[in-house]
């Protein structure tokens, strides 16, 4: 369980986030440790990292997303590593970089993935020996809507029809721990997060000392949640995003 402290700086903290909260802590808990070759599957903009990636030196960044303009935002967000943010997708990682990664990490990306086996099987081995894969899926594209079922169906027909930059469709649990084991990795931990009702609350307080205490203890109930409260199925109906950790070795 990742709850932060005092002890964590704030630029880990992502108020709209607990999944990108939880990567943050990670990722700068790794860095106090040793050298952190990190490597960011549908990156996007990357906007979200670059307070931590300002402020911690021994992270060295990689990018991949199949949007040039997102790249070309990503470059200027991360200057410094503008040479590893590639137009490519998950599906390209051993052609593009051809070596492994201490953390690989992946946010709400899947549920947008054509070839999901090969993507899967890709950003797996793309993680070292002693190392973790941090992924996650939006699942509020899926929640029971009309109008999101219909969008959603029209970007499979177009999928299959050679368009997919805007392919949504469900992700299979039970695929994606196949691809995890398939391929060596063991699970260490999953979640449910971003109950939209909670997160919310901390915003409406404008001391950020307090607004930052009511964050931490918002963090600490779905985290809770998780571990002993609704049953998982339950709770992925009422959150926005699945949450995969997954390592490589003991």
């Amino acid at each position: 369980m990742i709850v932060p402290n005092n002890a964590v700086p704030d630029f880990c903290i992502e108020r709209n986030s607990v999944v990108k909260t939880k990567m943050l802590v990670r990722i700068w808990e790794r860095a106090q440790i040793s050298q952190v070759q990190l490597l960011d599957v549908g990156c996007g903009d990357a906007a979200w990292l670059v307070p931590l990636l300002e402020g911690v030196d021994n992270v060295a960044y990689h990018g991949v997303e199949p949007q040039e303009r997102l790249v070309r935002q990503a470059r200027t967000n991360l200057p410094r590593f503008a040479a590893d943010i590639r137009v490519a997708g998950g599906e390209d990682i051993e052609s593009e970089f051809g070596k492994r990664f201490d953390l690989v990490i992946s946010r709400a990306a899947l549920e947008h993935v054509y070839h999901r086996a090969v993507f899967l099987d890709q950003v797996c081995g793309a993680v070292g020996d002693g190392g973790s894969l941090l992924l996650t899926y939006g699942s509020n594209h899926f929640k029971q809507d009309f109008k999101t079922d219909v969008r959603n169906l029209a970007s499979q027909i177009l999928a299959r029809g050679g368009l997919r930059r805007y392919y949504t469709a469900p992700v299979d649990d039970a695929a994606l721990l196949g691809a995890l084991e398939r391929n060596g990795l063991h699970l260490q931990a999953r979640g449910h997060y971003s109950l939209d009702e909670v997160k919310a609350a901390h915003k409406l307080i404008g001391d950020p000392a307090a607004s930052r205490d009511v964050l931490m203890n918002w963090l600490a109930l779905e985290e809770q949640l998780n571990v002993e409260g609704a049953a998982p199925e339950r709770l992925s109906t009422l959150t926005n995003e699945a949450y995969f950790d997954a390592r490589r070795g003991d």
